[in-house]
């Protein structure tokens, strides 16, 4: 992690939310998350974690994509590894 780039207000923040990510790489890894959908994650994670520090990150996802994200995310958080499984299953052609 680049601290020297972040202002001291974010240092704990950033370390969260890279922290976060660490965590959750390898279901992120094993459902074929992609990129957005796991920002979109890892802040909803934050939001329940940390909420004093957190920040909803602008992902390149529509409203749409997000609220599907977050239903799946509020139906089975905090089992993450499940978040996954539904968003890869969500995303799956039958």
């Amino acid at each position: 992690i680049n601290m020297a780039s972040k202002s001291s207000a974010t240092h704990l923040r950033t370390l969260a939310h890279e922290s976060v990510h660490l965590m959750i790489e390898a279901f992120v890894l094993a459902h074929n998350i992609g990129q957005w959908q796991k920002e979109r994650l890892v802040d909803l994670i934050m939001q329940e974690s940390f909420p004093d520090v957190n920040t909803m990150q602008k992902v390149k996802l529509t409203e749409v994509e997000k609220q599907k994200i977050d239903a799946v995310f509020r139906l089975h958080y905090p089992d993450i590894e499940a978040v996954c499984k539904a968003l890869q299953e969500e995303h799956e052609i039958p």
